[in-house]
């Protein structure tokens, strides 16, 4: 029997693959103690890990939603997987982005009106045809 790897409470790029792409929403946002320092952590609606935040996705968020994190709930980001270096070398990280944005749904046009063919039809001449 194996020993199962250690539960991590924090997503990060070796858990997703180099395509990853993900819509989520912000549900909470937390100031915690992340290893030997105090970072924010996003939390979302449907997940169960955490989004500890580097200074990359620390700037990206209050240049969308602003410095006030009260206004980040709910928001819904983009999270996508890039290639990135930590301590100098090569690693998979994870950033976000606005999420895109809903297509407005089109109101229908005016309904056609019913009529009989050749009801607005101008009779054709010899001169209104052309070749």
């Amino acid at each position: 029997m194996r020993v199962p790897p250690r539960e991590r409470r924090f997503l990060n790029g070796t858990m997703v693959p180099d395509s990853y792409v993900e819509l989520v929403r912000i549900a909470d946002v937390k100031y915690e103690q992340v290893g030997d320092e105090k970072r924010f952590c996003l939390y979302f609606d449907g997940h169960h890990k955490a989004l500890s935040l580097n200074r990359s996705n620390l700037t990206a968020l209050v240049g969308l939603f602003g410095d006030e994190t009260d206004r980040w709930l709910g928001q819904r980001i983009e999270l996508y997987a890039v290639a990135t270096s930590y301590q100098g070398k090569p690693v998979r990280g994870i950033r976000l982005r606005p999420a895109p944005q809903r297509q407005a749904e089109i109101p229908p046009g005016p309904r056609p009106v019913a009529r009989e063919p050749g009801d607005d039809d101008e009779p054709i001449t010899h001169t209104a045809i052309r070749w």
